[in-house]
């Protein structure tokens, strides 16, 4: 009976020690994974720092181009007002003013 416990514990830790060394071997494995992913992880966060700072390029050019729309219908409705008092001007003052037609308009 002794031998047979004798056997049984020689067994376990024969098992046990290749358990141990099974986990050894992985520990450098697993240790280049972790280093590996934390390399694609700085590589990603830098990529998503580059495309924010594109966006905000793009969203300060988009303003831009928002108040430069905004600037140009303000001058074209002063023009048009400009326009308007001008033709009643001349109306009231006896002078006709031709009115263009739509090719004479879509030309220049």
């Amino acid at each position: 009976m002794d031998m047979l416990f004798l056997g049984l514990a020689l067994g376990c830790c024969g098992f046990l020690a290749k358990i141990i060394m099974d986990y050894m071997h992985e520990i450098p494995v697993w240790k280049a994974k972790i280093e590996e992913a934390e390399l694609a992880r700085e590589r990603f966060l830098s990529q998503m720092q580059g495309f924010d700072q594109d966006k905000e390029a793009v969203v300060s050019k988009s303003q831009a181009m928002d108040e430069e729309i905004k600037t140009l219908e303000r001058t074209r409705d002063e023009l048009r007002t400009e326009i308007e008092n001008t033709k009643k001007e001349l109306a009231r003052k006896g002078r006709i003013i031709m009115r263009r037609t739509a090719d004479d308009s879509s030309q220049s």
